[in-house]
């Protein structure tokens, strides 16, 4: 009696398991992935337009595989921004509603916070959904809803598009003309006056990277300020070995250091320690 309830039992057992092996390793149905908002790639897009609904606009074209801002200021725009920018164009489309006039109206794209033209492919942005981090845009005749990290409206200000990079990317300080010092790279070696022996290459190999890969916290169009000195670089272009001085104006060193690029007609704002940095190759 005892053996033949531990064989039913065993049974019982064996039964379960193999009921829970079809639930968990039976193959199961993946949803098709969504499909994209647009057919563009984003490395195919040229130029791009945004208007805002308070009558902003930016206007942006890619020349020579870099990205430049042509309204309302003519400057470099910043690579991590147009890449965020470009990724609407295949954001994943989860909802495809008929772009009816009711439903313009309810989702706010009758009157949309803005509008980008990626190329000539036109997206209307709309409200926020209610419950998910996603927005409804207009493209074509089609309501979409796409995820809110596609579409960011505040980034696409024209100041947040500016590239906060003092120096346009491979181009290399060889002089450096301070109100106080000046170097300047003569065969392979920094040469500095006033001299200074205590100072190693270590060190003056900083302070040039520090001018090389300078990166304001904000961009500004000039503020018409005062100028209080100036320095001036000395830059090699890394793709020709080609040279060009660069003047800048120190509008500020305390509480913020603010430099003036004249030929972009832009302020860089660092903090007041990077302005020592920049200023004093000890950093005092």
């Amino acid at each position: 009696m005892f053996n033949r309830w531990l064989l039913n039992l065993g049974l019982l057992l064996l039964v379960v398991l193999l009921g829970l092996a079809i639930v968990y390793l039976r193959p199961t149905e993946q949803e098709p992935p969504a499909a994209p908002l647009t057919k563009l790639k984003p490395e195919d897009v040229e130029r791009a337009r945004i208007a805002f609904a308070d009558g902003g606009e930016v206007r942006l074209q890619k020349q020579h595989q870099r990205w430049v801002l042509l309204m309302p200021v003519q400057a470099r725009a910043s690579r991590a921004m147009i890449n965020n920018l470009l990724t609407l164009a295949t954001a994943a489309s989860a909802l495809q509603l008929p772009a009816s006039a009711d439903n313009l109206q309810k989702y706010h794209l009758d009157t949309p916070e803005l509008t980008v033209w990626l190329n000539d492919a036109e997206i209307r942005v709309g409200m926020q959904h209610a419950f998910k981090d996603a927005r409804y845009v207009l493209h074509g005749n089609q309501i979409h809803l796409v995820p809110a990290r596609n579409v960011t409206p505040a980034a696409y200000r024209y100041r947040n598009l500016l590239d906060r990079r003092l120096l346009e990317e491979g181009r290399t300080p060889v002089a450096i003309s301070l109100p106080q010092r000046s170097l300047q790279l003569r065969d392979g070696k920094w040469e500095i006056q006033p001299p200074d022996a205590t100072l190693t290459p270590d060190q003056i190999n900083r302070f040039v990277d520090e001018w090389r890969f300078a990166q304001a916290f904000a961009v500004e169009s000039y503020s018409n300020r005062p100028v209080v000195d100036r320095v001036r670089l000395r830059l090699q272009a890394q793709a020709t070995s080609e040279t060009e001085t660069l003047e800048l104006a120190i509008l500020s060193v305390a509480p913020e250091f603010v430099l003036y690029r004249a030929d972009e007609a832009l302020e860089y704002r660092f903090t007041e320690a990077t302005g020592k940095r920049l200023l004093n190759i000890r950093g005092e």
